[in-house]
């Protein structure tokens, strides 16, 4: 592939200041504004939480399932295939090969 005047130099970073501090992401936003206080003076992921607990209780089942879930965590899925084994092929750092998985 040929290089182009647009391409980036090999070693030289496209961003060298990188991502500006100021710039937050989504997690980092929804955090800030969990913590935050509602109108009614409680915190929103307190009102969250107990929103969520209700629904569950009413027998909402997403509701209900999401707070198990994190809580106990998910439900193992059984994997389903064919019964011949399968080969993993790896190659190392040096070229090698190795099968004896």
């Amino acid at each position: 592939m040929a290089v182009s005047g647009t391409s980036f130099k090999k070693g030289r970073s496209g961003n060298p200041k990188g991502r500006p501090s100021s710039a937050k992401g989504l997690s980092d936003r929804l955090r800030m504004l969990l913590h935050r206080k509602n109108k009614d003076g409680k915190r929103n992921d307190e009102a969250f939480i107990e929103k969520a607990l209700e629904l569950a209780l009413a027998g909402n089942p997403v509701a209900f399932r999401e707070i198990w879930e994190r809580i106990e965590g998910k439900v193992p899925q059984a994997l389903e295939g064919t019964d011949k084994p399968i080969a993993i092929k790896l190659v190392v750092g040096n070229g090698k090969e190795s099968t004896d998985w």
